[in-house]
């Protein structure tokens, strides 16, 4: 167990210590919330998170968000009635719900006779089209890929933020803080558009983080008006061009510059400092996370299990690198964003702790010396702590920081324990009784164990073929002899005892009689 010898004890422990949630690019949503809170507005709210931007007037484009795909059938309806049309063909269905499948390669609409090619359009004149649950403004669009069914809201883009504000922040925020975040949607969709939205929904919009996630309707009276307050309104850099409004849940205190993230040079995308992301609201302003060797080789792919690991921040004041090494051996891994997902991290604004204990032996016997090993760097507050069994904690050493050494003679089992309070590394010695034999008589053995437990039973066994078998038995006595009625033969003998009281069962050296 790294590299002690096989009867050593060894406990490593990773303290993973760190502050907000997602990338880190661009406007962080708590420091939102903290700079409204403080009387910000929300043109000096995204001022502070996107450099040398201003606010301009755009248009209000159609976009496309991927609703549904891969489905074998759907249900959809209105409150009112609804046409369906494809090509030439065009019809009108009654209020409520409908399913829609696939027959023959077409498009089936219970209710309404015949099918419809593909792509087919729901709309609704009166009132929002359904899809499960769900209601939409604008219109759905249905085709078949792949012999499924895809569903696509097609929707102006006023309407398309109206149902991403109140899923990306709370309603009952500031609303210069709902501002900000309806300006920063809005920029981020108007660039997606201008610049392709890849393949991840087909060229739509993802309903999720994977874009930004839109509910649809209803959403929230105070949300629809920081929609209607900011209307057109987008995040444009010094040459006039729509800014690519990154955003996420929590800064940490800080900002990422997106170089350090994803690689590029956005000029509007630096590091900045970030306090009123530190409100106490946000309960992502600061957590904590443990990771073992083999879950830190696992996570990182190395080679071998570490038990040291130390970090290399970049301009971000975030994971660079990982350095991670064992007995013999180093390697370095590279952070930016990807070590996140890869570790099953909040974000990658984290600081590294190590807690190690070792003991040079698993077990001895009574009063046997023991060297434990501590090592700590990083996490505060450490000491080395001892619990006998039946007893309670006690402090060995306090405070410990890098690398501490001592000796220990357990009088029973004891259990070692670093680091704070609240976690930490443990190791258990396990102790027994200390037997020896002293007379081989011609119809006894006797010995000693120590310490003197009146009353222990000691059994004597000899070596037969290979296994030890039981061929007598001993009481220890109050000054902790013992002797064991036997006829004495030729053979390999021992003697071993359980007193218990915190002590395992343990076993004298064998002893050769003649």
């Amino acid at each position: 167990v790294l590299g002690l010898a096989p009867s050593a004890l060894a406990d490593t422990l990773f303290v993973l210590k760190g502050r907000g949630w997602g990338h880190g690019v661009g406007m962080s949503q708590y420091g939102a919330l903290g700079m409204a809170q403080e009387g910000r507005t929300y043109r000096e709210i995204l001022a502070h998170y996107y450099a040398s931007t201003s606010v301009a007037q755009r248009g209000n484009p159609r976009v496309s968000v991927e609703l549904a795909s891969g489905r074998t059938s759907l249900e959809m309806g209105s409150r009112e009635s609804f046409r369906v049309s494809a090509g030439s063909k065009s019809r009108v269905q009654e209020a409520g719900n409908t399913t829609v499948r696939i027959r023959r390669g077409r498009i089936k609409v219970l209710g309404i006779s015949g099918t419809f090619g593909s792509p087919a359009t729901f709309t609704s004149g009166a009132a929002p089209m359904r899809l499960g649950s769900n209601e939409y403004a604008g219109t759905l669009v249905v085709s078949i890929r792949g012999g499924r069914l895809r569903v696509v809201n097609r929707v102006r883009m006023e309407g398309y933020i109206r149902g991403v504000v109140p899923r990306e922040s709370p309603a009952s925020w500031p609303k210069h803080a709902l501002r900000a975040q309806a300006v920063a949607a809005r920029s981020y969709a108007l660039f997606g558009l201008a610049h392709g939205l890849g393949s991840a929904c087909g060229g739509a919009f993802c309903p999720d983080t994977r874009h930004q996630v839109y509910g649809g309707l209803p959403g929230h009276p105070r949300t629809d008006d920081a929609v209607a307050a900011t209307a057109r309104e987008v995040v444009v850099d010094g040459a006039g061009n729509v800014a690519q409004t990154f955003f996420h849940s929590s800064s940490g205190g800080r900002t990422a510059d997106s170089r350090d993230i994803w690689g590029g040079n956005a000029s509007y995308l630096k590091s900045v400092r970030d306090r009123a992301d530190l409100i106490p609201a946000n309960p992502n302003r600061l957590w904590r996370v443990f990771r073992t060797p083999g879950q830190l080789r696992s996570e990182l792919g190395l080679p071998r299990t570490p038990n040291d690991a130390t970090v290399v921040r970049d301009n971000s004041d975030r994971v660079g690198k990982i350095r991670a090494s064992g007995p013999g051996w180093a390697t370095i891994v590279d952070g930016g964003d990807s070590l996140r997902w890869r570790m099953g991290l909040k974000s990658n604004r984290f600081w590294l702790g190590v807690l190690r204990l070792n003991a040079s032996k698993a077990r001895v016997e009574w009063r046997q010396r023991i060297r434990l090993s501590a090592f700590v760097r990083g996490v505060p507050r450490s000491a080395l702590e001892r619990r006998p069994s039946g007893g309670s904690w006690e402090t060995v050493r306090s405070p410990v920081q890098g690398t501490l050494g001592l000796r220990q003679r357990p009088r029973v089992t004891t259990r070692y324990r670093l680091g704070p309070a609240a976690f930490g590394t443990t190791l258990q010695v396990r102790v027994g009784p200390r037997l020896r034999i002293t007379g081989v008589g011609k119809r006894a053995l006797a010995g000693t164990m120590r310490p003197r437990r009146s009353g222990t039973t000691v059994s004597v066994q000899k070596l037969v073929k290979g296994s030890w078998r039981s061929v007598a038995t001993g009481t220890v006595k109050a000054d902790g002899t013992w002797r064991a009625p036997l006829r004495r033969s030729a053979g390999t003998y021992r003697a071993v005892a359980a007193p218990g009281g915190g002590l395992v069962r343990g076993a004298s050296p064998a002893i050769k009689v003649s």
